[in-house]
């Protein structure tokens, strides 16, 4: 199934990036919040007006799907476990659009936030005081927004409240790209990289697979859970991926796969009228003719700057 691409193309590149430490002396660190996962060791913070919930708001699932990666599944994230990281800040949203016109449709979006092609990061809360010799349930949510906006740095879908109260569940919420970045419907890619928000969710939760024990979690009890958008591609991995599920449950909360409709777009109008519009016309020069696309999608992997709102 492919997903329409937006008629919208920005690349923001002003991302707020992890702060990594150099020398870090590990005796002097918080041992129940420090974590050694396949990505790096990572020390998250517990945040004092919800001090129940250990937070580790920034860990990388797969590396940047940016420049000469960008519109490929998701890469291996590149870095050794031993290396350590500060999870203490959310990472952007994945580039999407947010109009600057109120609404009440939109206000729920916060136009504070940043978004960056960097964005392949998922954020896990844990509680301070699981039960004792028990692994905890895992809900791995996946966040809303029609396939075009969302992401884990909005504040109505920050689940700590609920992981402060009962001590009894961690919830991982994730990144994925959206819209044209995430499912571009390009004439030269293949139908298998047209859904890459899909594979990217595929990849967070492989990761979380392997790692979640680290955190007190569960690997045999992940419930994949979602809203909107979220809750559809929930559903989607069901049927995708039913010989190897990685989670063992489904919360389809407000939507199934069979609310989304094929891309009507065969001739791939969406992809090129952006590339159209960014400088990518006339990819393989003037009179040449891109007859499979491949001119094109180059082009647009060369571009870097933004193309503003």
């Amino acid at each position: 199934m492919k997903l329409a691409a937006a008629s919208l193309f920005a690349l923001v590149a002003n991302a707020v990036l992890s702060q990594a430490a150099s020398g870090t002396n590990y005796s002097s660190l918080d041992s129940n919040l420090t974590v050694r996962t396949s990505t790096g060791t990572f020390t998250g913070i517990i945040d004092a007006d919800f001090p129940n919930t250990r937070q580790w708001r920034a860990i990388p699932f797969a590396g940047p799907p940016a420049g000469s990666r960008r519109w490929l599944p998701p890469q291996k994230f590149s870095s050794s476990p031993s290396k350590h990281h500060y999870a203490n800040k959310l990472r952007p949203s994945c580039p999407q659009f947010v109009t600057a016109v109120e609404s009440v449709w939109n206000l729920p979006i916060t136009k504070s936030e940043t978004t960056s092609e960097d964005c392949l990061y998922l954020a896990v809360w844990t509680p301070t005081a699981p039960p004792p010799k028990k692994w905890v349930p895992v809900l791995f949510f996946m966040t809303g927004g029609g396939f075009i906006i969302g992401g884990i740095d909005l504040p109505w879908q920050i689940p700590t409240p609920w992981v402060d109260r009962p001590q009894s569940v961690i919830i991982v919420t994730i990144n994925y790209r959206i819209n044209i970045f995430g499912f571009p419907n390009a004439r030269r890619l293949a139908n298998g990289d047209q859904n890459l928000g899909i594979l990217d969710q595929r990849a967070a939760l492989e990761w979380v697979r392997g790692n979640i024990a680290a955190f007190g979690g569960d690997p045999g009890r992940i419930m994949q859970w979602g809203r909107s958008a979220g809750v559809v591609s929930a559903d989607l991995h069901a049927y995708a991926y039913h010989v190897d599920p990685t989670a063992q449950s489904y919360y389809l909360e407000s939507g199934t796969a069979l609310t989304m409709n094929p891309a009507d777009d065969s001739k791939h109008f969406n992809f090129s009228f952006v590339a159209q519009h960014v400088g990518c016309a006339e990819p393989c020069g003037v009179g040449c003719e891109d007859r499979d696309g491949a001119a094109e999608l180059d082009c647009m992997r060369r571009i870097s700057k933004p193309v503003g709102h």
